[in-house]
This record gives structure tokens, sequence and C-alpha cells, in this order.
């Protein structure tokens, strides 16, 4: 038993306890882990710009109700149309810019409301899909006094217009709560959507122009209206009477002594000598004669060699000046001297006159005097007329006055001319402001009437 154990164990591997440990492995270097931080990219500007007028491009589609009005201001388009209500609104052409960073990447084009100048009224594009274009219903026209190159066609207050090369038909109507006018139409009688009313005097004969037919076009009549002191000369044109010129005017006082009734001009005079006022004899430039001793004449002139027209034109009697629109003549019709002028030199002796106490349209104002001289002598009684078409006027040398002083249309069949006599007033050297009239310490343009005897 003993000898078989022997046996077992001399069997077994012998273990060597003075064996050397395992070595370790070599070390392996590491690179270092980069830890990245992230950088934000910056967040671009985005900018919407407010519109601006730009001009029309090709892809922005204008509406058939839009009717183009000439360009405003820069030559840009500007459009208008009467709306639903009767009201005529304004478009214009706008262009909205998108920005990032300053700079422009995008362009949107629009209609904006406008203002009738075409100057921007809204911030918000229109679209034109939206908008309503006004039908007018027809109204009737036999009280209106309709111009001759109007032909009815049949169909209630619808014309065709005859001064047109091609067919072109109006009608006359209402378009929501407007008042009626005519407007753009078909050839049915429609009114053409959205279409501008069209100026009635350019179809409708002025309540004021005489009853009777002109003879022939360029025939000239003259009216007076009491009621409003103003002077109307009407011209025919295409066989009807054509408001040509307002004119304010002085007639009779007291409204008895300016006769009424119908007349024509018999004479003309460049100058001549009236009637006496206050013991004085005065004279008048540019008198026509339309009835016994009744003349359209200037302001009369008195002071010294007052018979002359060469010291008449600067003797003008400023009080009587200043009353010019109101009635206080002996009878005849006072007028400016650039009135007169135009009468004298463009309506020719045959020309009728009516007088009537009815009320016309209102004359413009008188221009203003300048209460200084050389406009008018020291003691601010005698003085020039600012319309005084004589090269030697003062008031010529003022550019506030050009628009008073523009030479008349003159009739080339009256050969009879004023001829200017040089003056001996010396001309302005400056153009001096316009003084004060006395008894006042503000300067004033525009003088009041002054008290005077009365004529």
């Amino acid at each position: 038993m003993l000898t078989a154990l022997a046996l077992l164990l001399a069997c077994q591997p012998a273990v060597d306890t003075l064996a050397p440990e395992p070595s370790e492995p070599p070390a392996v270097s590491v690179r270092p882990t980069v830890v990245l931080t992230a950088v934000p990219s910056p967040t671009p500007k985005i900018e919407l710009c407010e519109p601006v007028r730009d001009a029309l491009p090709d892809d922005l589609a204008v509406p058939n109700f839009y009717t183009a009005l000439e360009p405003s201001e820069g030559g840009l388009p500007c459009f208008a149309f009467t709306n639903e209500t009767g009201v005529v609104e304004y478009r214009t052409v706008g262009r909205i810019d998108t920005k990032i960073d300053g700079k422009v990447t995008r362009s949107r084009y629009a209609f904006f409301e406008a203002d009738a100048d075409g100057g921007l009224a809204g911030t918000n594009p229109i679209d034109p899909k939206d908008e309503i274009p006004g039908i007018c219903t027809a109204e009737p026209t036999e009280g209106l006094r309709v111009k001759k190159v109007l032909q009815r066609t049949g169909i209630a207050s619808h014309y065709l217009d005859t001064r047109s090369e091609t067919p072109a038909y109006v009608v006359y109507g209402r378009v929501g709560g407007s008042d009626a006018a005519f407007y753009a139409a078909d050839e049915d009688g429609n009114m053409l959507p959205g279409a501008l009313p069209i100026a009635a005097d350019s179809l409708i004969v002025s309540e004021y122009a005489p009853s009777y037919e002109p003879q022939k076009d360029g025939e000239r009549q003259i009216t007076v209206f009491i009621g409003t002191q103003s002077v109307v000369v009407f011209r025919a044109e295409n066989g009807d009477w054509e408001i040509e010129h307002i004119f304010i005017c002085s007639t009779g006082d007291g409204g008895k002594y300016t006769p009424r009734g119908e007349f024509k001009i018999t004479q003309q005079y460049e100058y001549k000598a009236m009637s006496r006022m206050n013991g004085v004899m005065v004279y008048a430039q540019y008198a026509s004669r339309f009835q016994g001793h009744y003349l359209f004449h200037t302001t009369p002139t008195v002071g010294q060699y007052k018979n002359r027209i060469e010291n008449g034109k600067q003797q003008m009697m400023v009080a009587e000046y200043e009353k010019l629109g109101t009635a206080v003549s002996h009878g005849c019709v006072r007028m400016l001297v650039g009135d007169c002028y135009w009468i004298y030199r463009n309506c020719r002796t045959g020309t009728r006159v009516t007088v009537t106490d009815d009320e016309g349209p209102q004359p413009p104002p008188k221009p203003a005097l300048i209460y200084a001289e050389p406009y008018m002598d020291k003691n601010h009684e005698l003085g020039w007329d600012p319309t005084d078409p004589s090269p030697y006027n003062p008031y010529r040398e003022l550019d506030a006055y050009d628009d008073v002083l523009v030479m008349p249309t003159l009739d080339p069949k009256k050969t009879k001319t004023a001829r200017p006599t040089k003056l001996v007033t010396p001309r302005p050297t400056e153009t001096p402001a316009p003084s004060v009239p006395p008894g006042s310490e503000e300067p004033a343009a525009t003088q009041e009437p002054t008290p005077a005897p009365k004529p």
C-alpha cells in the first residue's frame, strides 16, 4: 500500500517553486483626446425694407380698370380708378427689398395706395384682385346743355364722342353716392368699370354761356355779370361757347347806372378823356365803347399832363384801383389795364356785349399794389397798375408779378397797337420789398381799399 502510494507520487511532475513570475506587457503610448468646442456661425441680419416707388416691371400686370395718369415725380407711374362708392383712388408701383447683412437678395414689386400726386400713401401692398371698380347707373341728361361734339346713340344718356378718330362712347350717370358725371363707355351704353369721370366743361356747355348759338368758330361774346362784378369773354369752339377769360370789374354805383341788355362794341380808343370826377377831368386807357357813353376802360387817371398816355400810365388813381370788384363807377365797366388791353386787342368792333344782373363765375382777385416809389408817388395817390403792359412798368421787374404781366394773345386782324413812349420816371435799380400803406406798421403786399371821395 505504501509502496503503491510512493510510486504514484513519483509519477507526478515536479513543481519548481523558484520559477520567475511572468513579466508585464510593454507600456503603450496613448495620444491625448482633443475636445473640440463648437463655435456658432453668426446669425444673418435679415431686413424687410420699407416700400419705395419704382418703375413698372415687365412681370407686374396692370389691371384693365386702372387708368394710367401722367407720370409724376421722377417719371414714375401712377394710376387711378373710380371705386364702387364713386371715389377716385390712386395707385403707384412700389418695391420692397429684402436685405441679408445689408445686401439686397430679393425685391418684390406691388401696387400701393398713392395720393393724387402719385406719392406713396400706404405701406401695405394691394392686390388688384381685391379692388372693386365702380359702374354707374345712367341718369337723364335732359337738363344739361350737352356740347355738339356728342351725338346721341339712341341709348339713354349714351353718346358718341365725335372728337375721337376711333369710336369713343360716354355715358352720363352716378356711381355709388357720387354726383352724376360722364364716364367712358362701350358701344352698348355700359360704363367701362373703374373709368375716371370726364371733366364736365369738356362735354357740357357752361351754365353762364350765352343762350344763342355762335355763327362761326372763333367768334367772341362778352358778358358783364353785375351780381359778381365779373366780365366773362366767351369764344366759340366746335359750335359751342367756351369760357376764354374771366376778369374782375367795377360797374355802376347803386346798381342804377350801367345799362342792362344786349349791345355791341362800336368804337375803341388807346387813350381817352372820360368825364369829371370831383370837378377834375379824368382819362382812361384801352377803352371800348359798347353803348352810348358807356365803355370798358381802366381805372381813372389824373395828375400832371394827364392828357398824355405816357404820363397817364403812371398816374392811375390808387384809391379807385383798390375799389375794383365793387360797384363804384359812374356807369362804365372799369377793369385792370391788362384786361382792358386784352379786349382792346382781341375783341373787334361788332363783338356782342351782354350786361346782366345775374351772378357769374367769381373773378380772380386784383394784384396787390406796392405802397412805395416808384410804384406810386410818395403820397400814395397816383401810381402804376401792376398789369399795365408798358415795358416801363416797374412791376415788370418783380418775379412775383409775372403771372399778371403775361402779354395777351393778339388778334392778328387788329393792326392798331399801343406804341410805348419812353417815360421820365426812373426805373428802379433794385427790387424793393413791398412797403406799407400810410398808418400801418407791418409790411403788407395787399392793401385794403383806401377810403376816397365817392365819384
